[in-house]
Order: C-alpha cells, then sequence, then structure tokens
C-alpha cells in the first residue's frame, strides 16, 4: 500500500508519566493532572497538605491551582537549572 495523504496533522501532545516509588499505589497518591481535574471539575480538593514532584513547567500550573484553592502545597522540581519562579503561595 502506498498512502498519500492530501494534508497531515502533527498532534502533539504530553502524557503525565508517574514517578515510580515504594507504595506509590497507596490513596492519597495521584497524578498532578488527576489532582487537577478533581479541582477543576468537581471543586474537590484533593488535601490540606500537597506535594508535587515535577521535571517541567506543567507542575507549576497545578500547583498554583490547588494552593490557591487553600492547600499548603510544596513543590519539587529536580532540574538544576532552566525553572520557573514559582509563586509565593508555594514551597
Amino acid at each position: 500500500w502506498r498512502v498519500r495523504p492530501r494534508r497531515i496533522v502533527l498532534a502533539t501532545g504530553a502524557i503525565e508519566r508517574p514517578l515510580p516509588f515504594a507504595n506509590n499505589d497507596l490513596p492519597g497518591i495521584l497524578s498532578a493532572d488527576a489532582a487537577l481535574a478533581y479541582l477543576r471539575r468537581h471543586a474537590v480538593l484533593v488535601g490540606r497538605r500537597v506535594v508535587v514532584a515535577t521535571n517541567n513547567d506543567s507542575a507549576y500550573e497545578v500547583a498554583e491551582a490547588i494552593a490557591e484553592a487553600g492547600a499548603e502545597v510544596t513543590l519539587i522540581d529536580i532540574r538544576r537549572d532552566g525553572m520557573p519562579a514559582a509563586p509565593a503561595t508555594i514551597r
């Protein structure tokens, strides 16, 4: 078969990959995208003290939204440089 499309659409996106660690399947441990979905869709705050671990900029939006909703947020970014400034409400 030879496929010759008239148009090609490149849809780049991201899939959040979980950070594997011991007992990461316990209740209360979830992805940042899931926490944001709970907050935005159902107005449910996933906890009062939240830790967000990241290696990219997308977690900053999540951390800020959770902090604005009233949680105490600690953001852990493993990058050594190139990190954006975290809002004052985030440790």
